[in-house]
């Protein structure tokens, strides 16, 4: 049975490579980029990141972006490092990679999702191997 969204599931094991054949934690999940509310320079596979509005209970107010890095180090450096400073300034931006998350934006927004965190557990990280 496929995992429904925020609900921690093993990655498909060979990435997003063909989207018409995702495996069931992918089924029901729409990054922004395949939305397309980020610009199509933004595609995961390309980026190395996949850009996510975090689930309700983290911030019901749908301002909290998560970054799952396809590639560790993506959302912090080059092109994406420097979309990700510009979204910090203004909302919280949680980074996602093998080996855990980050927490980047104002420090009043940070201790919000960070108390919701504790509560509950973040969203899936599908990041492919």
């Amino acid at each position: 049975m496929a995992a429904a969204r925020g609900e921690v599931s093993d990655p498909p094991p060979k990435g997003c490579g063909d989207y018409s054949k995702r495996v069931g934690v992918c089924f029901d999940f729409e990054c922004l980029w395949l939305r397309g509310t980020v610009a199509a320079e933004h595609r995961p596979d390309r980026c190395g990141v996949i850009w996510d509005i975090a689930p309700d209970h983290l911030d019901p107010t749908h301002d909290t972006l998560v970054a799952t890095e396809v590639r560790p180090g993506a959302a912090t450096t080059g092109d994406m490092g420097a979309l990700l400073r510009k979204h910090m300034a203004k909302r919280v931006v949680i980074v996602q990679g093998p080996n855990g998350a980050m927490l980047y934006g104002p420090e009043d927004k940070k201790a919000r999702v960070l108390a919701a965190t504790l509560l509950k557990p973040l969203s899936p990280t599908v990041v492919p191997r």
